[in-house]
């Protein structure tokens, strides 16, 4: 569990900056939310 955590921890840091970067090109940020979810519960 804590461990999982963790890692979800660590991916939504990573994927942060990443949006962070990118807000700024795409108006829609609306877009990022359904990737970000697909991809915490793929794994």
């Amino acid at each position: 569990m804590v461990d999982r955590k963790f890692h979800e921890y660590k991916a939504i840091k990573r994927y942060g900056k990443l949006i962070q970067q990118n807000s700024r090109k795409l108006s829609d940020k609306r877009f990022y939310r359904p990737i970000f979810r697909m991809h915490l519960t793929n794994k």
